[in-house]
């Protein structure tokens, strides 16, 4: 037998096609008619995932994500199925906790491989959580990395996408800020404030896992050690007469994660993160540039965009939102 999963669905038509689907494929099923009917179910078993609706009665679906996110079962897979099919009740969804998102009516082909697909990546992350000196798995690890780039005006730039992002569960960041020593403390201190993604100092040796932010140290370089999936500070010299530099970290990014990488070159002078913009580009990622007319220091920004390697370039304001569009759009490529 397969994994035990939970649907909760209050139609007794949908929940009896999930029924059948599932039993079909070997799933061992509970059912439940409402979000708090389903908690409770949640205190006696342990569901690999769930599939709910939104509409209930009692407690709704996107309360019930709630309550599972901030429980002892945050790591169980949540399908949310709904007739509600809106790009707004989309957002809501995936923000409140859900690994996937399927509007009504029900697609059975559809809702079988977007199941697997969140249980193969829930499964390979978990895998790498439990011994973190196992070799990374051979292919792209399954969640997003994304690259800050940022100099002159960054605490504040980075602050603001940061506390805007929804799509923690999915990613992990890493960030080059090369600006003064004496700021990056406070850089840190005050970017814990406005996020619930755990935010590091990085280190060497230090295990990469999704919904933390790792902030390269003072005069160092930071980049992903391919093999183990962990972090690297690096002794080589300033590149682009800094050290941090972004491009180093960007390179190793695009090795590591493909197309799940993401570039970000925020406010900055001079043109660190260009180079390595160049890579993720070639490895199938997305380079996201800041509009230079909304930038403290629009040099870095700029650079990329004159060296044609951004595939998109946005107000500061934006970028949060154009980080989860395309995080949602490989997901469900």
């Amino acid at each position: 037998m397969k994994a035990k999963i939970l649907i909760v669905e209050d139609d007794s038509s949908s929940r009896n096609l999930l029924v059948r689907l599932l039993k079909k494929e070997n799933y061992q099923i509970e059912i439940a008619s409402n979000g708090m009917e389903a908690f409770k179910l949640m205190e006696r078993n342990n569901f690999q995932a769930i599939l709910t609706d939104w509409m209930m009665p009692k407690m709704d679906g996107l309360e019930l994500i709630h309550k599972i996110r901030q429980s002892s079962h945050p790591d169980t897979v949540i399908l949310m199925i709904t007739a509600l099919a809106s790009r707004e009740a989309k957002e809501k969804a995936l923000e409140a906790g859900a690994d996937d998102y399927i509007s009504k009516p029900i697609d059975t082909k559809n809702v079988l491989k977007r199941l697997d697909n969140c249980i193969n990546r829930k499964n390979l992350e978990s895998a790498r959580q439990l011994d973190d000196n196992l070799p990374a798995t051979s292919g792209t690890p399954p969640f997003f990395a994304i690259g800050f780039a940022a100099g002159t005006g960054a605490p504040p730039a980075i602050t603001e996408v940061i506390a805007k992002f929804r799509m923690s569960l999915q990613s992990a960041i890493f960030i080059a800020f090369n600006g003064p020593d004496w700021m990056l403390d406070s850089f840190i201190s005050k970017l814990k404030k406005h996020t619930d993604m755990k935010v590091h100092l990085g280190f060497d040796g230090q295990t990469i896992r999704t919904g933390e932010i790792y902030v390269a140290p003072e005069d160092r370089h930071m980049v992903v050690d391919p093999t183990y999936l962990k972090i690297k500070i690096v002794d080589s010299p300033p590149e682009n007469f800094v050290r941090p530099s972004a491009d180093p970290l960007f390179k190793s990014l695009s090795t590591v994660f493909g197309e799940n990488c993401i570039a970000v070159v925020l406010t900055g002078m001079g043109n660190d993160g260009s180079i390595g913009s160049g890579y993720v580009a070639a490895a199938g990622g997305y380079v996201i540039a800041q509009e230079p007319g909304t930038a403290a220091a629009p040099a870095m920004p700029r650079s990329v965009i004159d060296l044609r390697i951004a595939d998109i370039i946005v107000p500061l304001e934006d970028i949060s939102r154009v980080l989860s569009e395309r995080i949602r759009k490989v997901m469900h490529s």
